[in-house]
């Protein structure tokens, strides 16, 4: 898949500057660690633009389903409250009363 592409870059990158004559200490870690970096936040939209397009083309289903959205304020905010907690910030939940 892409994402297989994307994380054999880093590996090249690492063989090329260790391979370089006299390369200054700790730029193949450095430049290492930022390529991993990149691939970790390339990858993730990648992946999601592979499954849309094996969606858009009828390879991958997706059930149809009816949701009320009443529930989905309350959801949201009951999934974010233990973040929203340790960065105090309380989330508020729509459908509770305020003090």
């Amino acid at each position: 898949m892409a994402t297989a592409a994307l994380q054999r870059k880093p590996r090249t990158l690492d063989r090329r500057i260790r391979a370089a004559v006299n390369p200054p200490p700790g730029l193949a870690e450095r430049a290492l660690d930022i390529a991993d970096r990149q691939v970790k936040l390339l990858s993730r939209p990648v992946d999601d633009l592979m499954e849309v397009s094996g969606i858009a083309r009828g390879r991958i289903a997706l059930p149809k389903e009816t949701v009320g959205l009443d529930r989905r304020p309350h959801e949201a905010s009951v999934r974010v409250e233990p973040q929203s907690r340790r960065a105090h910030a309380p989330a508020a939940d729509p459908f509770e009363p305020s003090p």
